[in-house]
């Protein structure tokens, strides 16, 4: 048996996988059974000649096989070359390709009307999950299906003597396939709804089954599920939804945590949304731009710009409506606006969300980014800003400079004085951090991704 990978880059599930080559369809054909009857159900939903995305692909069948049958343009992706030479071979009327799901992006922004992912997920860590999630739902409809198969793992929890935490997750559980060891996330069935429900997919159908792989010793079964959702909503980066009733309280920047910010600044690599919001400026030959932060343009006497970026500045304001009020107010009639705020899928957020849900602190967990790009949307829409694009654009917050036990000390430090004004709660978050972060940095030692969405405003009619 292999040693323990963590949790295996491109490079390594693709040697796993080729490894495994055609195997994989006889060891698990009881799987092929139970994915069979989700796939007789999920194509009742589905329209003539619809499109089918099949993630981690792998010989082709059952998945790719079953939709070209039955009419589909099926696409199938998977890491390992070997795996897709069978596909081909087996399947020659879907297309598949070589490719990492986690970087892939459907040519020329075409949407599918399903995304199926059987048992290719395991290797990721939560929040890279997380962010899968909601790629799988940006790729497809609004009223299109994502599909996602996996497993619990009862006996290697007991054997390892791991419980899912409050959330429903396990991470970091080593996991046995076909002579191979790795490092996976594994999840209650609530907790991958509710991951669903977050990037703005209804749960339709939750199928479970146990199954046994051929020649398997009974410690060998797997209790498997498919969780199957329909997207409801028009956009999933302005998530998690559902949307709260009420916006969040606004970050404060005192002289207590001033300090704090401005590393956290220049702590942060990779700024695309810096990138983004000069690629538009330079595209559109705009000169006359006003850059905002954590401040805003009320009070002030400025002369009229033909473009406006805010990088999180609505986070800021007690009255974000009012804020982009005061934004419109210096713009020029044919100006464009572009707004940043945290993606829903920003792992510095969801970190201290899910640490400091139940922590009397301000600004309260969780905070909202999407409801205040929602928001945006709206009040510029009435402006007569008719154009929106949204992008999804990275960041990165590195601690290179330590390393271990205290990279997380050093790290829950920092983003202890970012989250509260208030030095009273530095303390109280500090020791909520410091499990959340060994997680994190399980993965990525020492990188917590910042992503973010960029809302680039404009209008067409000029009058």
């Amino acid at each position: 048996m292999s040693p323990v990978e963590s949790v295996p880059g491109p490079k390594k599930a693709e040697q796993m996988f080729d490894a495994v080559g055609f195997d994989y369809e006889t060891v698990y054909a009881e799987h092929c059974t139970h994915l069979l009857d989700v796939l007789t159900h999920i194509v009742n939903f589905l329209p003539p000649n619809s499109r089918v995305l099949d993630i981690g692909s792998g010989t082709g069948k059952p998945t790719a096989a079953f939709f070209a049958n039955k009419g589909h343009r099926v696409t199938g992706l998977d890491i390992s070359q070997t795996m897709v030479d069978v596909a081909r071979k087996q399947v020659p009327q879907a297309e598949f390709y070589k490719a990492d799901m986690t970087v892939y992006e459907p040519p020329n922004g075409q949407k599918f009307d399903a995304v199926i992912a059987s048992h290719s997920l395991y290797q990721f860590s939560l929040p890279a999950l997380r962010s899968q999630i909601f790629k799988f739902s940006g790729w497809v409809k609004k009223g299109g299906l994502v599909a996602i198969g996996t497993c619990l793992k009862p006996d290697e929890m007991a054997e390892q003597g791991r419980e899912y935490d409050h959330r429903g997750w396990v991470e970091g559980l080593i996991e046995r396939f076909m002579g191979h060891q790795a490092k996976c996330t594994v999840g209650l069935p609530k907790a991958w709804s509710g991951f669903f429900e977050d990037a703005g997919l209804e749960i339709l159908d939750i199928n479970q089954r146990v199954c046994m792989p051929k020649g398997g010793a009974p410690s060998d079964k797997q209790d498997q599920f498919f969780v199957t959702g329909r997207k409801i909503v028009d956009n999933e980066l302005l998530g998690p939804y559902p949307l709260p009733k009420k916006l969040s309280e606004p970050f404060k920047i005192v002289d207590a945590n001033i300090k704090a910010w401005l590393e956290f600044i220049a702590r942060t690599t990779g700024r695309g949304d810096i990138q983004g919001a000069f690629d538009v400026l330079q595209r559109e030959d705009r000169k006359a731009v006003l850059c905002i932060g954590s401040g805003s343009a009320g009070g002030h006497v400025f002369p009229s710009f033909d473009a406006i970026v805010s990088f999180g500045s609505l986070s800021y304001s007690p009255s974000p409506a009012t804020a982009i009020g005061e934004l419109l107010r210096v713009a020029a009639r044919d100006a464009t606006v572009i707004l940043v705020q945290a993606a829903p899928d920003n792992e510095f957020t969801n970190l201290m969300n899910d640490a400091l849900g139940d922590v009397d602190i301000s600004p309260k967990a969780p905070v909202h980014q999407g409801i205040l790009l929602d928001l945006a949307g709206k009040v510029l829409k009435n402006a007569g800003f008719d154009e929106v694009i949204y992008e999804y654009v990275d960041g990165y917050l590195q601690f290179p400079d330590s390393e271990g036990e205290r990279q997380i000390r050093v790290a829950r430090e920092l983003l202890s004085k970012v989250w509260c004004a208030n030095e009273r709660d530095w303390e109280a978050v500090c020791g909520r951090l410091s499990a959340p972060l060994r997680r994190q940095f399980l993965d990525r030692p020492g990188e917590i991704r910042n992503q973010g969405v960029m809302m680039v405003c404009k209008r067409q009619q000029i009058v």
